[in-house]
């Protein structure tokens, strides 16, 4: 029974994720936007609601950082962004995020959020092709 209402609640979450969004906002008042449907879509008290963003926003500071650092050494070497690598350190990321949001969230609100993540996750079928080449 429990397993059957998971499936409902995550059945109407990517509707209405699919509704709302497309894809998670990086920055400004979208940003503000998405968190505030994520916390409608997990259903969160306010309490939860400031902790997950606060989260977020550290996660989001913390991986434009790493980035930064990646991209920043491959232009010193003189080569372009190690994709898999930059790949690997945003996984990271997102996995040490869903361990920091395990103590703030219910189980059903920490399956919801990974299922949200997972639907609006960007590069999912590794990088973009150079201009010229075939896709």
């Amino acid at each position: 029974m429990l397993s059957r209402l998971l499936c409902i609640g995550v059945l109407s979450l990517t509707s209405a994720l699919a509704l709302s969004a497309d894809r998670e906002p990086r920055s400004g008042p979208n940003r503000a936007d998405y968190l505030d449907k994520v916390a409608v879509l997990l259903d969160l008290n306010e309490g939860q609601k400031v902790q997950v963003q606060q989260l977020m926003d550290e996660q989001h500071q913390q991986k434009r950082a790493q980035m930064r650092t990646l991209r920043e050494q491959a232009q010193s070497s003189g080569q372009r962004p190690d994709f898999e690598q930059m790949r690997t350190q945003r996984l990271q990321a997102d996995k040490e995020l869903v361990d920091k949001l395990r103590p703030v969230l219910s189980d059903v609100q920490l399956t919801k959020f990974e299922v949200l993540r997972e639907l609006t996750a960007p590069h999912k079928h590794g990088p973009r092709p150079q201009r010229g080449q075939p896709r």
